[in-house]
This record gives C-alpha cells, sequence and structure tokens, in this order.
C-alpha cells in the first residue's frame, strides 16, 4: 500500500519521476473532457434507485465501517435526500469526515503457512456510504470505457456477465487450433506480485486524464485517495491510523474498473506465432491480474514475456519470476527443452497449472482429466454420488489426440477458423 522507498532496476525511474511530478502539479477540479459529459453530468434520482437495487441484489450484508453505518440504513434513506447529500460531496469535493477512515483485516489463505505475513489477504472495510457513491462513479467510469471501447478483449476479470471460466474456454481453444495445425502451444502463467496494492497512483490518474477521464466525480476520488487513512483491527485491538500512498482502495466498488483501465493499455502486436481463433490473433488472456501468454514457438513467447516485462517497468509492476510457470501443449516432447526468461529468472516448466480454477496437465490426452477426478471427487464426497463435469472440459472419452506426451481436451472443430 506503499510505494518502495528505493525503486527496483527494472523501473524507468525517469517516468516514475515525470509522473509524479505532474500528479503533484494537477489541479483540484478539472474539465470533463469525456463526449458524454460521464463525469460532470449531475447525480440522478434513477442513478440512486438502481445502486439501491444492485445493493439489495448484491452486497445488501456488508461489513460496516467505521462510522458503523450499514447499508440497511442507507436503503431507508428518501432518494432525493441520497442525491442532494452525494451532489453536495461531488460539488465541494469534500466528504465528512467519519467517511474517511476505513479498517483492515487480515485472513489466512487455506492451506498456507500463517507464520509468513504474505500467506494473508487484506479486507478492508470501507464506509457503506462511501461506498453507495464510488458504486455511482464506478457505472459512470464503465459507462465512458464502453462507448470509448477502452476494455480490451482479452480482459475478462470484472466485466459485467463475463464468466471466470471464459479464459480457461479460450485457452482451450488455442490449445485445440495449435493442435489441429500441427503445433506445440508455449503458454506462460505469470504472477504479479501484489498487483492491486502495487499500483501507482499518480500513474493511473495521469492515465486517466490523458484518455479524458477528468471532473468534478474524478476529482472527488482523488481526493477520496488522497485523505483516506487506514486503522488496523489485529485481534481486536487498533493500531495508530495511517495513509496510503500506492494501491487502488481495497474492497471498493470502483477499484475493479481502475485496475482494468490499469492494464487497459497492455497490448501485444500481432505476430505469426500467434493462434488464430474467430479471424482474431490471440495471444494473451488476463483474469483481473492473472495473465497467460501463449505461441506456438518458443521464441514468440519469449519475446511476449519480454514486453511484459517492460510494461510492468514503466508501470511500476513486479513479476514474480518463482511463482510464474510455463507449459508445453500437443507433442511430442522436444529434446532439448526451451529456456524462457521471465525479468532474466529462467521460468520453470511444469505439466501442470491451475488458472481461474481449472486444472491444465499436458502429460494427460485428456488435460482436464486431473480437474475432471478433482471435481467428481469432491461431488462425490459431498453428496456420496459421482458426477461428471461438464461445460468447457469436454468428455474423457473425447481424447482427440493419441499422444500420450502432451494431451488435448477433444475435438471441438466449429471453435476454428
Amino acid at each position: 500500500m506503499n510505494p518502495p522507498v528505493i525503486l527496483p532496476p527494472a523501473f524507468d525511474s525517469v517516468r516514475h519521476a515525470v509522473n509524479h511530478f505532474w500528479a503533484a502539479h494537477l489541479p483540484e477540479q478539472t474539465e470533463d473532457l469525456s463526449n458524454t459529459a460521464s463525469f460532470s453530468r449531475r447525480i440522478t434520482m434513477e442513478e440512486i434507485a438502481a445502486v439501491k437495487d444492485h445493493i439489495k441484489k448484491h452486497t445488501i450484508n456488508s461489513t460496516k465501517g467505521a462510522d458503523r453505518i450499514g447499508y440497511n440504513t442507507i436503503l431507508n434513506i428518501d432518494n432525493e435526500e441520497l442525491r442532494i447529500l452525494y451532489q453536495s460531496c461531488i460539488d465541494n469535493c469534500d466528504a465528512p469526515l467519519k467517511w474517511l477512515t476505513s479498517y483492515l483485516a487480515a485472513i489466512g489463505k487455506r492451506g498456507k503457512d500463517l507464520s509468513d505475513p504474505s500467506n494473508y489477504r487484506t479486507i478492508g472495510l470501507e464506509s457503506c456510504l462511501v461506498k453507495f457513491l464510488t458504486l455511482l462513479i464506478d457505472r459512470r467510469v464503465r459507462e465512458w470505457a464502453d462507448v470509448n471501447d477502452k476494455l480490451p478483449p482479452s480482459q475478462n476479470g470484472f466485466c459485467a456477465r463475463f464468466r471466470t471460466n471464459n479464459n480457461a474456454f479460450i485457452l482451450r481453444a488455442a490449445i485445440e487450433k495449435a493442435a489441429a495445425n500441427g503445433d506445440t502451444l508455449y503458454a506462460a502463467f505469470v504472477d504479479l506480485s501484489n498487483a492491486f496494492p502495487s499500483v501507482d497512483q499518480p500513474t493511473l490518474w495521469r492515465k486517466l486524464k490523458d484518455w479524458g477521464v477528468s471532473g468534478p466525480l474524478i476529482d472527488w476520488l482523488r481526493m477520496l485517495y488522497a485523505r483516506m487513512t487506514y486503522v488496523v483491527d489485529f485481534d481486536g485491538k487498533f493500531v495508530e491510523s495511517f495513509s496510503a500512498f500506492a494501491g487502488i482502495l481495497i474492497e471498493d466498488p470502483a477499484s475493479p474498473i481502475l485496475w482494468n483501465l490499469y492494464l487497459a493499455d497492455f497490448r501485444l502486436p500481432p505476430d505469426f506465432s500467434d493462434i488464430m481463433l474467430g479471424g482474431e490473433a490471440i495471444s494473451h488472456l488476463e483474469q483481473a491480474e492473472d495473465i497467460v501468454l501463449f505461441s506456438t514457438t518458443a521464441e514468440g513467447l519469449q519475446q511476449k514475456l519480454d514486453q511484459l516485462v517492460h510494461w510492468c517497468g514503466i508501470n511500476f509492476m513486479t513479476v514474480n519470476a518463482d511463482k510464474s510457470k510455463f507449459m508445453l501443449f500437443n507433442g511430442p516432447l522436444p529434446r532439448v527443452l526451451p529456456t524462457l526468461f521471465l525479468n532474466g529468472k529462467i521460468l520453470q516448466i511444469v505439466s501442470e497449472y491451475c488458472y481461474v480454477g481449472v486444472i491444465f496437465r499436458s502429460t494427460d490426452r485428456f488435460i482436464f482429466g486431473r480437474h475432471v477426478q478433482m471435481r467428481a471427487k469432491k461431488s462425490e464426497n459431498s453428496s456420496k454420488c459421482r458426477a461428471q463435469p461438464r461445460g468447457i472440459y469436454g468428455s474423457p472419452s473425447r481424447m482427440g489426440s493419441s499422444n500420450p506426451v502432451y494431451g488435448s481436451s477433444g475435438p471441438a472443430p466449429n471453435l476454428w477458423s
């Protein structure tokens, strides 16, 4: 939640200094440059009602923040009174003091060594009144992003009506297309270290401003980031409050779209080694911060890894080479395994990897065999009956490949073009 005191060598220090200087001199009040007036239009009664409906359906039981006001209380406030309250906050670029404190707590990750601080997930308890307004801002930002086509099709995370297994399905289709062409698919699963808490805020604001995302709503959001303080709740005891100068707000409704926009300018140029699906060159997928890169050549994948490292350097994100892995799909196994590097470190090759909750295994003829077994076992243990998982995984009876080294998910020629 705080930037490094000393920038890593891979970071572009000049760009970092320029962005921070630019942000320090950005006026508190900016003009809305969007062609839809998304960030200066007055808040409407319809928007208040829509946010209330969303809360009723999805977040009604959210934990209260430091002000101890929950969503049930807010839902009972007259819509016009809420509209006046929030519009006044926007007009004055201000907020009640109690809105500007969030509690932080840590929850241990299941199955991890809890003596290691990195094996905890941070939970933020933000004021529900703040989250109501940032949910409204989130909708305005998404409106702008949709109109201006700012979110790349490779990003599947935090997108309405998208399913978590979409990217697993696309990766499966890429593996099958490569197999149909007689190619090996080289795939790298790249881990970004502490992605959300590491977002460089000045760089975020500059990206948004360069795209025309400015005006009263964004000014208020910048004020919220600048003035928000945190108090750590440890075993019922609270430590002294502090401010965060890096990262996006924890558990805040607007944070997902801000992350997607921060990553939105990561684009890879088309290459002959890319997979073509539906007439489109496909070489990378993102599920929020989970990134997979793939190519039909080792050289092509290395080039993509280098391009990702370059993007991280100018956007001040860190890749974790130790947690990142790569796999080969479709055989036979080459006599000499390729050596791939991520930020100067050798990338480990594995035969099995869990991507967005789906286990891929390259050494089985049916690449989802391990995943199906695990799901069936879990189902059997919970209900004492066997269930055959369906959906993107295909059927174990449709092997599609007789090669025992690198597997296939089964033929699906309707996916190919």
